[in-house]
């Protein structure tokens, strides 16, 4: 099914009433499994309908987010986590890993594929067609701020006795 018409108002409302085929489950099943990266666990009779409607809630809020996740071929190992210092934007889990960011940290340092459980054959060929990311300069600005020192330190506390 095209993911147009997997979020389309009509298959909408056949999800919320209950009206969907077993196939239809199935890719349900498939996209929540290929996003979420867990099984879909079946506990109720609601389940499908809320799995969907997080899915259609994911797809909306970030569409091309949404298509990167699906279509992600990298995947790190559970409680891996890799990440740039100061950079939150970069901050990769087993849960939102794509393509993009995993051979963004992939050409910064190719020993990192030792935390990947998941990635493909072609992997060494994709980093290296790409020119090597450069490392980002921080410039920051250097000022001399006056210190003014008084001429004699005072003491504190009691005075001594000579």
């Amino acid at each position: 099914m095209e993911i147009n018409r997997f979020f389309d108002g009509e298959f909408a409302e056949r999800v919320t009433n209950n009206t969907i085929s077993d196939g239809e489950k199935e890719e349900i099943k498939a996209i929540y499994l290929k996003v979420k990266r867990v099984e879909l666990e079946i506990t109720c009779k609601n389940c499908f309908a809320d799995a969907y409607f997080l899915l259609y809630n994911l797809y909306r809020s970030n569409k091309k987010h949404f298509i990167a996740l699906l279509n992600s071929e990298y995947r790190l190992k559970n409680g891996a986590v890799l990440q740039e210092f100061g950079n939150i934007d970069t901050v990769m889990t087993s849960l939102n890993s794509t393509n993009e960011l995993s051979e963004y940290y992939l050409k910064k340092d190719a020993s990192l594929i030792r935390h990947f459980s998941i990635f493909p054959a072609d992997w060494e060929a994709r980093i290296a067609s790409v020119a090597a990311v450069a490392p980002v300069k921080i410039e920051t600005e250097t000022k001399t701020i006056p210190v003014s020192v008084p001429a004699e330190k005072s003491r504190r506390g009691r005075p001594q006795k000579k």
